[in-house]
């Protein structure tokens, strides 16, 4: 008996399925689904970006859509999202914290340092409540880093393997024909840091690599510097082809059934995890050849067979390379069932193909979608097709499963619908085309097709067409239908999502026999395991730890903890446990900003300090790296990137840079130029105070036995040290030993006090002193509390021992990751420019970016902005979420046609 099934959305989010007589036995199938999505309401997130292609030293601007994994509607139960950015060897770079503002919107800026490789880099996105999940359920995108340098430039290699298996890289600059630079010094640089220098021989440059080096690392840090002074830094997979390959076979619906057809996908991937392109035979037991197929897109194919029970069959592998390899497939079974599935343009046919031994039995079929059952029926007949119409699925990936009497899950297989939502969305400018530095106006509006309104939370990128940045390779329906379903990492997700031709189709249809299957577990639903959330939706930050002492604690007693931040605006106290354990679930404070925790006992001789211990904040493992680009195996022509326009405006050409204004303050005692570093600076260096902020800058503090200063050194010379406290003249100027215990006042205060630094090294003339000497000039804020200034020993704070004076004991300042303080996109004004101003012109690779767009309850929005320099077409990604779900994703151009005179 078949059932179709209409899924219905309570106010409890709690997917219930109603249909007519549905028999006992499904019925409580569908209850325990339905039991698995009202315990567990898992999550997904999507990261919309500004762009696609980032430079050293960009801004990376952001926005996360957290959404109810199975119904899409947004989820505002965590306070914090994270985002974080990965170089391809698996290194953090940035991590930050965003706090939701009180409209529901996670937006934020993860900077790119300014001396970062070109290559492919990953961004990450969770909850803390998604790590419950699991790790491989995290967001995660790639973005490329480019830098000028390889703008007409790539490696080329030739590569050999020697008996021992050692890959020798034969590696030459290539593009610039006559103009090559010429290498004085080279190295690459494996994922553990270690260093493999280059046989320098003219233009050309010889590394080799053991098989564990190579099996080790996905890829590699080249690094040249030319005879110039240039240097060229790029990440490269580490792999010539010549090595091992992978080749994984997946038979449809999990087996190889004996006596009727079957279809066996494969996917071929190299040591860098690259996609690989195979040729592959395959073979019986007696080495016939039975037939010839070849990867059809991104290393994956398949192929039809009829596999006779008691045969065994191989496929014999050759890569592109010649390198050849054979693979044993899945024993053949007699005595299962599986399905096969046809995805055509209206509808879904689903068989279900019985082994000649194959029990006779009653069968039923479930279709879900993102845990939520939308068909549920027993099996009438084998071996004949039954036909969906793929108006009933929701859009996303449905797993199909076909399970025995006992309820056990026999046969998986997955298709895709690719059901449009019922969305009308406009886009309406105020005008059609536009000069440069001319205001823009859109008016935005979102209902269904009946015209009724919807609120709906977007963001909007609007990028240089010419330029080829705008980020469409990881769009919303790629990531909440497609890969936040499937595991592990997917490189260009929206290709297989292409509605213009039948390659990306197909290619759609392999990842899904490839990639398989991640979202609920439902073979333990049905037999009734529910898996339950191990964490609770994160409200605040958790700061945790232990008091360590004999006396009270070991007697089962309770102290008292108490923790406050250093801006004085957050105190809390708390009774430990009778081990000294405390933790704190909803302490809150910006980035940059140090916290400190103070444990007590009381007893008769009255209160004291006691040595505290924390936990360290645990944050996820990173993940596999995106593969890297090969070294190119012949000669390039022309730009390898495709990047004309965009290089033009990043070096020069017929644009400039847009550089925002600066504040200069005048400097201290004389001292002449200087590098200001803003609180975003200090926050992002981490220092944990300004003890460690001073060594990071090459200051070497002499001190004696006691730890006291006897004096400050720079390169081997005394230094000057200024420090203005605004408020206590005494605290003034350390020079020499004059003033040197100051030193372990300056050892707490807090960088996130400070104003700027001056850098200090730039040579300067103190004037008071009458001689030249290395100058550090230190201001802090005008709000700074001289209560925040601790007295401590810095010998101890330097050893990072747990044995502290009297003075100290029972204080310990941690600087944990706040939350990131609120920064707006800039965007020029142009209403009051003259006719006489003749600015350069501003170069700005992403026009406008505004991640806060909420339409009203008429369904409507509106926002303005400014065009450019040059004529130009603009393309704006418009990307969001209705209240009831429904994904928003639009393309939408804007013409610029005359300059600005």
């Amino acid at each position: 008996m078949k059932r179709f099934l209409l899924l219905v959305l309570f106010i409890t989010q709690t997917a219930l399925l109603s249909a007519q007589e549905i028999d006992m036995g499904t019925e409580q199938l569908l209850d325990k689904m339905a039991e698995q999505l009202r315990v567990y309401p898992q999550e997904k997130i999507h990261l919309h970006v500004d762009r696609s292609i980032y430079t050293p030293g960009d801004t990376i601007w952001f926005k996360a859509y957290p959404v109810h994994a199975t119904f899409h509607t947004p989820r505002y139960q965590s306070r914090y999202i994270y985002a974080e950015l990965w170089n391809p060897q698996d290194s953090l770079l940035a991590r930050v914290r965003i706090r939701v503002d009180s409209v529901g919107i996670y937006s934020g800026y993860l900077a790119v340092p300014d001396d970062v490789a070109e290559g492919r880099y990953g961004l990450r996105t969770y909850s803390r409540y998604m790590l419950s999940q699991g790790e491989g359920y995290l967001s995660r995108r790639a973005i490329d880093i480019k830098t000028a340098a390889w703008n007409e430039l790539d490696v080329e290699s030739s590569a050999t393997i020697e008996r021992s298996g050692q890959t020798t890289y034969d590696l030459q600059m290539t593009g610039l024909g006559s103009q090559l630079p010429t290498p004085v010094e080279s190295r690459l640089q494996l994922k553990d840091g270690r260093v493999k220098n280059t046989d320098l021989s003219g233009k050309r440059m010889k590394v080799a690599f053991t098989p564990a080096e190579i099996a080790g690392n996905r890829s590699v840090l080249f690094d040249m510097t030319d005879r110039e002074g240039y240097g060229y830094r790029r990440y490269y997979a580490l792999t010539s082809g010549k090595e091992d390959f992978r080749v994984g076979f997946y038979p449809e619906g999990g087996y190889l059934v004996s006596g009727v057809a079957n279809r066996i996908a494969f996917k071929a991937q190299d040591i860098s995890g690259g996609d690989a392109t195979v040729r592959v035979e395959l073979l019986d037991e007696d080495g016939k050849v039975l037939l010839v197929d070849s990867t059809l897109c991104r290393g994956m194919g398949s192929f039809d067979l009829t596999p006779q029970v008691g045969q065994r069959y191989r496929a014999r592998c050759t890569s592109a390379e010649g390198l050849e390899k054979t693979v044993e497939l899945p024993e053949v079974r007699a005595d299962i069932y599986g399905l096969r599935v046809k995805s055509g343009t209206d509808s879904i046919a689903v068989w279900v193909n019985g082994a000649s031994d194959a029990p006779r039995a009653a069968l039923y079929l479930i279709a879900q979608v993102r845990g939520a059952p939308v068909y549920a029926g027993a099996v009438e007949t084998e071996n004949l097709p039954m036909v969906f119409d793929k108006a009933l699925f929701p859009p996303g990936v449905i797993q199909f499963l076909l399970l025995d009497e006992s309820f056990q899950v026999m046969s998986e297989r997955l298709s895709f619908s690719s059901k449009e939502p019922a969305l009308d969305f406009v886009w309406v400018t105020d005008r059609e085309v536009y000069g440069s530095h001319e205001k823009v106006t859109v008016d935005l509006g979102v209902s269904d097709s009946l015209g009724n309104p919807f609120k709906a939370n977007l963001s909007v990128a609007i990028t240089d067409s010419a330029m080829q940045i705008a980020d469409t390779a990881f769009h919303i329906n790629a990531t909440l239908l497609l890969t936040s379903e499937l595991k592990g990492p997917i490189d260009d997700p929206s290709f297989y999502l292409r509605t213009d031709g039948t390659r990306a189709a197909r290619a759609l249809d392999l990842l899904l026999l490839t990639q398989g299957w991640r979202r609920y577990d439902l073979s333990a639903v049905l037999a009734g395991k529910l898996k339950h959330p191990a964490d609770t939706p994160e409200r605040g930050v958790r700061i945790s730890g232990q008091v360590q002492s004999g006396g009270i604690f070991n007697r089962g007693k309770q102290g008292k903890v108490t923790v406050f931040d250093q801006r004085m605006e957050y105190s809390k106290e708390m009774v430990t446990d009778g081990q000294g354990h405390f933790s704190f679930d909803d302490v809150e404070f910006p980035e940059g900003v140090g916290l400190e925790i103070v444990g007590m006992e009381n007893d008769r001789k009255g209160t004291r300090r006691l040595p505290v211990v924390m936990e360290e904040e645990v944050y996820p493992a990173p993940a596999p790296s995106f593969p890297q680009p090969r070294f190119a195996e012949r000669p390039i022509e022309g730009d390898s990137d495709g990047l004309d326009n965009f290089w033009t405006g990043y070096t020069g050409g017929e644009k400039r840079f847009y550089i925002p204004s600066v504040e200069v303050r005048a400097s201290y005692l004389g001292s002449a130029d200087y590098v200001q570093l803003d609180g975003r600076d200090l926050a992002k260096r981490r220092y944990r105070d300004m003890y460690d902020l001073l060594t990071s800058l090459g200051l070497d503090v002499v001190m004696d036995e006691r730890g006291y200063v006897l004096q400050l050194n720079y390169q081997q010379e005394r230094a000057a040290v200024y420090i203005d406290y605004r408020y206590n003249l005494n605290v003034g100027l350390l020079l020499d030993n004059i003033h040197v215990e100051s030193i372990q006042q300056l050892t707490f205060v807090p960088a996130a006090e400070l104003t700027y630094l001056n850098d200090i090294d730039n040579m300067n003339r103190d004037m008071t002193f009458g001689y030249t000497t290395p100058f550090l000039d230190i201001v802090t804020k005008d709000s700074y509390d001289l209560r925040q200034i601790r007295w401590a020993n810095p010998t101890t704070l330097l050893a990072g021992s747990t044995t502290v004076n009297d003075e100290k004991a029972g204080v310990v300042s941690i600087f944990p990751l706040g939350y990131q303080q609120p920064a707006e996109f800039y965007s020029p004004l142009y209403e009051r420019e003259s006719e006489n101003d003749e600015e350069a012109p501003a170069f700005r690779p992403t026009i406008h970016w505004k991640p806060d767009i909420q339409t009203d309850s008429t369904g409507k929005a509106s926002f303005s902005f400014y065009t450019s320099d040059k004529p130009a077409t603009y393309t704006a990604v418009i990307e969001g979420i209705t209240e009831k779900g429904d994904i928003i994703y639009e393309i939408r151009k804007i013409r610029i046609e005359t300059e600005s005179k």
